[in-house]
């Protein structure tokens, strides 16, 4: 676990500001956020939820940090994922049918819903597992999404993000704020750490950056 202070803490020291008289606290907090989008963006921070199904129930919603879908099961089962002009071409009224879903659809509107086809026709178990558990419930007709997101945008308080990914997002911001067009910049600093960030972003995609 980890902190936004922690991690400015860090980033000052690397910029040699820890009295904040070059960065204020506010713009190095901006863009330490701006660096964890980064992470989302890039598919290097991933999550497991559990939804129950509900019969009738077609669409369910994740969380605003999602990027996007990985992976979707059904009862264990992995969708496929459809684009909803492609099943019209194949049946006009698809989206009237009902039963054990096959396939998914991300809507554009909001990112993080996803709709199972065809509309699930019994309900999953609401049974929730004590903590910890990777799965917070019964997979049995029940819906689990892997998928990419973004850490919340925290201020106060702490929240999960690996060592690595923490000198990810640390080495981003000092990279970005060295480079910066200001009485401030400093070329060598910034290149030399977006080198490091460019090198674990590879090391973390095995080397597909």
């Amino acid at each position: 676990m980890t902190t936004i202070a922690a991690l400015v803490t860090r980033v000052q020291t690397y910029l040699q500001d820890q009295t904040a008289d070059a960065w204020p606290l506010v713009q190095v907090e901006a863009q330490l956020r701006e660096a964890m989008q980064q992470l989302g963006r890039q598919q290097l921070l991933g999550e497991v939820t559990w939804q129950q199904v509900v019969v009738g129930e077609a669409e369910y919603t994740f969380d605003a940090q999602t990027v996007d879908f990985a992976e979707v099961l059904y009862d264990g089962r992995s969708l496929r994922p459809v684009q909803e002009d492609a099943l019209t071409r194949l049946r006009r009224d698809w989206d009237q049918a009902s039963g054990n879903p096959q396939y998914f659809t991300t809507p554009l509107e909001p990112p993080e819903t996803v709709r199972l086809i065809p509309t699930p026709h019994t309900s999953g178990s609401p049974t929730l597992f004590a903590p910890p558990r990777t799965i917070a419930g019964e997979v049995e007709g029940n819906l689990v999404a892997y998928r990419w997101v973004t850490p919340p945008d925290v201020v106060a308080g702490t929240f999960p993000l690996q060592e690595v990914l923490e000198d990810l997002v640390v080495f981003l911001t000092v990279a970005a704020l060295s480079l910066q067009d200001s009485e401030f910049h400093e070329k060598e600093r910034g290149q030399s750490f977006g080198t490091l960030a460019k090198m674990l972003i590879q090391e973390l995609l095995g080397g597909t950056a």
